[in-house]
């Protein structure tokens, strides 16, 4: 919402001017921040910014529009993917995920790739959302307790055994 409202006040003409001085609403801000984004940044940078202003469908219609599948799944892993994680926006996108592609027939190809990624660059924060994401729960909680092994920090501790109870008790409810 701040965002918006600074993308309203960006776009307003300044009150020494002596036009009338206008707002814009929610929708006509994001709108206006939509286009800025898809007019001035090239493809990678549209998608970070998409995912990290949470317009995740914006995102998907642009992902959606690269048509080599190398290229498509380049973007997903380093422009989607890791700006959810590092946003911490797993949950959300996950959840517009499950709307538009449940089942993962539209997506599978991207999640399959993204988890080969998160595994050979031994990254388990990355893996554990990918591996959610594709229901593979019991997966996920392995790497939450192999990353254990090497975690320093009783917060990060803390937030990685919670993921692991949440997933296994899902996993075992599901």
């Amino acid at each position: 919402n701040d965002v918006y409202k600074s993308v309203s006040q960006f776009l307003t003409i300044p009150k020494r001017s002596k036009k009338n001085v206008f707002l814009l609403s929610k929708s006509e801000a994001k709108s206006a921040l939509n286009i800025l984004i898809s007019k001035h940044c090239s493809i990678g940078p549209a998608l970070s910014l998409f995912i990290s202003f949470q317009q995740f469908e914006s995102a998907y219609e642009l992902l959606n529009s690269i048509e080599n599948e190398q290229e498509k799944i380049d973007h997903f892993i380093n422009d989607v993917c890791l700006p959810v994680v590092f946003n911490n926006f797993t949950q959300k996108f996950t959840d517009f995920i499950m709307k538009i592609d449940k089942n993962l027939e539209k997506t599978g190809f991207l999640w399959d790739a993204a988890i080969d990624f998160f595994t050979k660059k031994e990254m388990p924060q990355g893996l554990i959302f990918a591996l959610q994401v594709e229901n593979k729960l019991e997966d996920a909680a392995i790497v939450g307790f192999e990353s254990l092994k090497n975690c320093t920090s009783f917060v990060t501790e803390f937030s990685i055994l919670g993921n692991i109870i949440i997933n296994l008790k899902t996993s075992i409810n599901y």
